[in-house]
């Protein structure tokens, strides 16, 4: 952990390329659970709302996945970012998916706790999945969640299938009715 910290703090003050090279080092080390599945050596908490972090972990992991998997997404061994709760891809990311998932199927996670929420996470108020997207701050976006349309039966504008951002904001007076 003490090494984590005094790397971020190296490269405190260079351009972004210092967030690059800290998802590189993490990675190395989740990478290890690979040879050996009893290793867990690494695991991230923030109460950060960027996505700096998260874009450049997602490079990586999906990067490392179409190597693993050999071309096989559907059931060869992945690595992904892990947020710790379930999660379904926006747009049917195949490289976006729930940790356990990809420990299950031989492959890695990089576990990443957001204790506020995050910019690229959107949340449906009738089934709580939570949606994410990398690479864009989703939060702004009008859409609608997909599973809700089809299982419901619901219009392509239904109010009550409308994904919302999901920030906890540092106040006394939070919402804390999703369930994630």
């Amino acid at each position: 952990m003490a090494r984590s910290i005094q790397y971020g703090v190296d490269f405190r003050g260079h351009n972004k390329t210092y967030i690059t090279k800290f998802a590189d080092y993490i990675n190395s080390i989740a990478k290890q659970r690979i040879a050996n599945p009893e290793l867990d050596g690494i695991g991230i908490i923030t109460t950060n709302w960027d996505i700096l972090l998260d874009n450049s972990l997602y490079d990586l992991t999906s990067h490392e996945s179409q190597i693993l998997c050999e071309g096989d997404t559907l059931h060869g061994p992945i690595s992904v970012v892990d947020y710790c709760c379930y999660i379904s891809s926006l747009d049917n990311d195949p490289f976006i998916k729930p940790g356990l998932l990809a420990l299950g199927r031989n492959g890695y996670n990089i576990k990443y706790l957001k204790l506020h929420g995050s910019m690229n996470w959107l949340h449906c108020p009738l089934c709580q999945r939570m949606y994410v997207k990398f690479g864009e701050k989703t939060m702004f976006e009008t859409t609608y969640c997909k599973y809700c349309k089809s299982n419901y039966n619901l219009g392509n504008k239904a109010a009550s299938i409308r994904l919302r951002g999901n920030l906890i904001l540092p106040t006394f007076l939070k919402d804390l009715s999703n369930i994630q």
